[in-house]
C-alpha cells in the first residue's frame, strides 16, 4: 500500500459537493446547517429530524 485511506463525509448541494470540515461548517442548529463551498458561497442544508416510534 502506498498511502492511508482517510474517508471524508461530504454533502451534495446545488454548489457542488462540500466536505464536512471545520472550515466549511459555518453554523449548525436543530433545523439547518450552513455550509461554505470552495468559492466562498454559502448554502443552507436542512437537518432531518428523525423520530422513532415504539
Amino acid at each position: 500500500m502506498t498511502g492511508l485511506s482517510l474517508p471524508e463525509y461530504v454533502v451534495d448541494t446545488a454548489g457542488g459537493k462540500i466536505p464536512l470540515r471545520y472550515e466549511t461548517i459555518l453554523s449548525r442548529s436543530k433545523k439547518r446547517l450552513l455550509l461554505k463551498n470552495y468559492e466562498g458561497k454559502v448554502f443552507v442544508y436542512p437537518e432531518k429530524i428523525f423520530t422513532f416510534s415504539s
